[in-house]
């Protein structure tokens, strides 16, 4: 790990981290042992470059604030990636607002503005 960046805690109690310079995200179990990484430099689907806020949703689905692409990525509970939210700013933070209502909060770090997104859902069961 080089720059650690954000943490959540998603609702298996699993602690993720995003790290800015290794362009990914660790998993770790409640206990603290690492279990998985995901993400890796570049533009391409399950990549980041300069990876921020980090939460989860209802569904366990990851979602990284990925900076240096300006987008927001989507990942499972196992790191594998689902899908790219592109709002065209630069993320900084993420969070789910009520979760029965599936909007995604982003936080801007260049332009200073707080964006929603009002139906990101990959699964629409649940939301």
């Amino acid at each position: 790990m080089k720059r650690l960046m954000y943490i959540s805690v998603d609702g298996e109690g699993r602690i993720l981290v995003s790290d800015w310079d290794n362009h990914c995200v660790f998993v770790y179990d409640e206990f603290g042992q690492f279990l998985f990484k995901f993400g890796g430099e570049g533009s391409g689907e399950g990549q980041l470059k300069h990876p921020r806020g980090i939460c989860t949703d209802n569904s366990g689905n990851i979602i990284v604030a990925d900076r240096g692409n300006s987008r927001e990525e989507v990942f499972d509970n196992t790191g594998r990636f689902l899908k790219h939210i592109t709002t065209n700013i630069e993320p900084g933070g993420v969070a789910m607002a009520s979760q029965g209502l599936g909007q995604l909060v982003v936080t801007s770090c260049k332009n200073h503005t707080v964006h929603i997104v009002p139906s990101y859902m990959i699964y629409t069961s649940e939301c």
